[in-house]
């Protein structure tokens, strides 16, 4: 019994701080040819800022270097992924408006940041102005937020490891009282006074990891 509630105390703590693990599928025996098939399939939840700095960073030494805002664009969305700028490649293979067709990417990308991009480009494209310094701006403000969700990362690494710690001292003291021959979930459970000190105990150690994962959750949405 000590056991069980030791590991299910444990387990709470886990899952509250750090989240459910990832759901294994029912069907333990699919085909392999399935299981090679989405092993290759290449990722389309977005784009990552790697990809959106060297996007950024191809556009603004491209202008810099004189080019035109079409070539410039051009090339940086060829040497982005394949599955990333669907309409822009259609147009750009199809010799079409590629504005309007990067516009609908962002869309789909839902980065605001790109729309930010996009925006200027059009401004640029209108006008003839140059758009090197806004595109800097741009760099600025990803690497910025970058290195922001970065130290957020590593700052709450050490706070969910402190609570987690925490969280499990209750369950050491039981198996230090069980090493000492006390048998206390004999007392917690064989009497009144005691299933009222293991109900508020366990409530507030199931209210307590609730409020820290809405604090690191508030935390990571701000840096975010």
């Amino acid at each position: 019994m000590l056991g069980i509630t030791i590991l299910a105390l444990i387990s709470t703590s886990v899952y509250l701080l750090f989240g459910p693990l990832p759901r294994i599928s029912p069907e333990p025996f699919q085909k392999l040819k399935d299981i090679k098939w989405r092993s290759v399939r290449p990722k389309t939840h977005g784009l990552s800022n790697s990809n959106f700095l060297a996007l950024l960073w191809i556009l603004h030494t491209d202008l810099l270097a004189g080019l035109t805002l079409h070539s410039s664009i051009s090339r940086a969305i060829q040497r982005m992924p394949t599955h990333l700028f669907i309409l822009t490649r259609n147009a750009l293979a199809q010799q079409r408006e590629i504005i309007d067709s990067l516009h609908e990417d962002a869309l789909e990308l839902k980065n605001p940041i790109f729309f930010d991009l996009v925006q200027i480009l059009k401004v640029t494209n209108f006008t003839g102005s140059s758009a090197h310094n806004a595109i800097m701006r741009l760099i600025d403000r990803v690497q910025n937020e970058h290195r922001n969700v970065h130290l957020v990362a590593s700052e709450l690494a050490g706070t969910k490891a402190t609570v987690l710690v925490l969280a499990c001292l209750p369950a050491l003291g039981m198996l230090m009282s069980a090493g000492l021959g006390i048998n206390s979930m004999k007392w917690l459970l064989g009497n009144p006074a005691g299933w009222a000190c293991l109900l508020l105990g366990s409530s507030l150690e199931i209210l307590g990891l609730f409020w820290v994962k809405l604090l690191i959750n508030r935390a990571t949405d701000v840096a975010r």
